[in-house]
């Protein structure tokens, strides 16, 4: 098994809040908190946020950041969600918004397991010494959940993806890749094999 840490890329336009129906930064922030953060918990009163198109200029991906990234989610278009829609419905609550056009789908994704061995992770230690979150994990195989798309509680906004036999009928990334869509890189993160897989490191 190999996993890996999904990222939206950022050479694509973006989804963001139209910030010109608040009256204030203020009100925008909160509205973020409060309605559009995906916490792996089912959301029972969504409705479509009002959204415009940041970066209009990039090409349109096929998977979508929403709300600035950070939120714990990205958004699938319509050409997309033909290929993954029953993989994201086996990771979680599927939510639409219309944008430009057509509907856009997010996955709220609820497979949330505690699946990483807390010892020989690595952790973000605080100034004054405090463990804070895991900077990278060193995952379970056995523990990892069933659904190909998944969350750990102690860094709830990343989506991890696994890998096992390359099959895109089942697993998210061969089937990414497989049809060719765009928006989306894969950052491997760990496997049975090397465990913790550090950052690659580009040279000058």
């Amino acid at each position: 098994m190999k996993i890996y840490k999904i990222r939206t890329n950022v050479n694509y336009r973006r989804v963001a809040l139209n910030h010109r129906k608040f009256g204030s930064s203020t009100e925008v922030v909160q509205y973020l908190k409060t309605h559009l953060k995906f916490k792996g918990v089912p959301i029972n009163d969504w409705q479509a946020p009002d959204v415009k198109a940041d970066y209009p200029a990039f090409p349109a991906p096929d998977f979508w950041s929403v709300f600035g990234g950070g939120c714990g989610a990205f958004a699938t278009g319509l050409k997309a969600i033909g290929y993954v829609e029953v993989i994201l419905a086996k990771a979680g609550q599927l939510l639409y918004f219309p944008f430009q056009g057509e509907t856009l789908t997010i996955c709220n994704v609820l497979e949330c397991q505690d699946c990483i061995d807390e010892d020989k992770s690595q952790w973000y230690v605080t100034p004054d010494g405090r463990r804070g979150y895991p900077t990278r994990p060193f995952f379970l195989p056995d523990e990892v959940p069933g659904s190909n798309i998944f969350k750990i509680p102690q860094v709830i906004d990343d989506i991890y993806t696994w890998e096992v036999d390359g099959d895109p009928e089942d697993e998210f990334k061969a089937c990414v890749e497989a049809n060719g869509l765009t928006g989306l890189n894969f950052v491997p993160v760990w496997s049975e094999e090397e465990g913790i897989i550090p950052p690659k490191t580009t040279s000058s």
